[in-house]
């Protein structure tokens, strides 16, 4: 089993990013139960995936082909901060089965969804604030709609000829 990747100082983020990574990293092992379980389908072990989402060790932090491993089986914890770390949002591509897929239905299904957001909004600003419950209720609307315009595009480009979302 390996050692691990080292980082040595300075470091180039400020060092609550570096505390982000650790916490994700945590969060994915934590998702299979214990060390012991996610240790059996990577190449490092469970000091090492302990030492990965510890404070106190932040010299030690997950390899990526460990986290590719692990989140084969869990889902994107810790390629979620990352894209967060580099100012992006990471969305799952939509399943499409264009011969099932009427371009009206996706369509009014995005509009529906884009509308649900402003609506959602508008109602949470009546009082001049936003809470951060309704911030948060206002970020899984706002993923409902990319989730539906992106079925929109890849519906689009499927009858256009492209072959999906690219």
């Amino acid at each position: 089993k390996s050692e691990g990747c080292y980082v040595k100082e300075p470091f180039t983020l400020a060092r609550a990013a570096y505390l982000g990574l650790k916490s994700a990293s945590k969060i994915l092992v934590e998702a299979f139960g214990n060390q012991q379980h996610a240790a059996e389908i990577v190449r490092t072990g469970q000091q090492d995936l302990s030492d990965y989402g510890s404070r106190n060790r932040f010299d030690r932090f997950m390899p990526i082909d460990v986290v590719a491993d692990l989140e084969s089986k869990m889902g994107p914890v810790v390629t979620t901060e990352l894209a967060r770390l580099a100012g992006y949002v990471l969305v799952q591509l939509p399943q499409l089965n264009p011969a099932n897929a009427h371009l009206m239905k996706v369509t009014s299904e995005a509009l529906k969804e884009v509308s649900d957001v402003f609506a959602r909004l508008s109602s949470f600003l009546e009082d001049g604030t936003l809470s951060t419950a309704e911030g948060a209720q206002l970020d899984r609307e706002i993923e409902e709609a990319i989730v539906k315009l992106l079925t929109l595009k890849a519906q689009i480009d499927a009858l256009a000829g492209k072959g999906g979302l690219e």
